[in-house]
């Protein structure tokens, strides 16, 4: 009698294996993230530590937004109209959360700069957000608005990457040019809506 049973046998595809060991480094990998931001916080708050670590972050953030419209709110109003069309709201709404979650992210990572800088008292949030990000891993709140790439720093340039493509596409709805051009639900928070909307366009 064999040690493993053949997938067949259960009507399980031949590479279920795969899927089964896919899942458990993920969750090992959860567990390794955890413990982690548990051995940071567990450090105790090392103001010169921390700030070795998140410096590079911070200067990339740094880089994204400055010269560029990142951290200013898309301009248009065609998405607001009584009788706008339903992916020119989509397209308004986009706008909003995108720029919601842009000045999230910049007023936490200020927060944590001024900390690390001494020019403000450390508070549990900022805390928070800095033992997290010092472990490589997305702050939960940030994750809560976006839940893209579990890097810190890939995960600031996707949200940038978005919020000007927004920006660029909430310029075509004013000109009233909405569809005139291809449109790529990876540069959408939400690419689900974005699909109801054209539905009933």
């Amino acid at each position: 009698m064999p040690d493993v049973d053949q997938p067949s046998l259960f009507g399980l595809p031949s590479n279920i294996e795969r899927v089964i060991q896919q899942a458990n480094s993920n969750r090992i990998t959860s567990q390794l993230k955890t413990m982690a931001t548990a051995a940071v916080a567990e450090g105790g708050w090392d103001r010169d530590r921390v700030a070795g670590q998140l410096q590079p972050l911070l200067q990339l953030w740094q880089t994204l937004t400055t010269g560029t419209s990142a951290l200013k709110q898309g301009k248009g109003e065609a998405g607001k109209r009584a009788g706008a069309m339903p992916v020119d709201n989509f397209v308004a709404m986009e706008a909003e959360v995108a720029h919601g979650v842009v000045l999230m992210v910049n007023a936490a990572l200020e927060a944590v700069n001024r900390v690390l800088r001494g020019t403000d008292l450390l508070t549990v949030p900022v805390r928070n957000i800095a033992t997290t990000l010092a472990a490589g891993i997305v702050p939960e709140p940030w994750s809560d608005k976006w839940e893209g790439p579990e890097s810190p720093p890939i995960w600031l340039q996707a949200v940038v990457k978005k919020k000007l493509a927004i920006d660029q596409w909430l310029e075509t709805v004013e000109r009233g040019e909405t569809l005139s051009s291809p449109v790529y639900p990876n540069s959408m928070f939400n690419p689900s809506v974005f699909l109801n909307a054209l539905r009933q366009q």
